[in-house]
């Protein structure tokens, strides 16, 4: 168990015994579960690090909401990122 309140149960990275490969086991079991049970699911995966050190922020973060809907949490999340 995370001994912060800001650890999300699913988190891999900063905890012990916990890594990329347990993150990735986490989410395919979660993909072949929806399967199992007839629901659609997306997996997008996205390596941020290159994009943001590449083109201005404003430009990547107007065009991912214009261009594929990016909004919300994930759009505050995505501007959090850059600062």
């Amino acid at each position: 168990m995370c001994a912060s309140d800001n650890f999300s149960s699913a988190q891999s990275a900063y905890r012990r015994h916990y890594s990329t490969e347990t993150a990735l086991l986490h989410t395919l079991d979660s993909i072949y579960h929806l399967s199992e049970q007839g629901r659609p699911s997306l997996f997008v995966s996205l390596d941020l690090s290159t994009a943001f050190d590449t083109i201005d922020h404003h430009l990547l973060l107007d065009w991912l909401n214009e261009n594929f809907g990016v909004s919300g949490t994930a759009h505050s999340w995505l501007i959090s990122y850059g600062s």
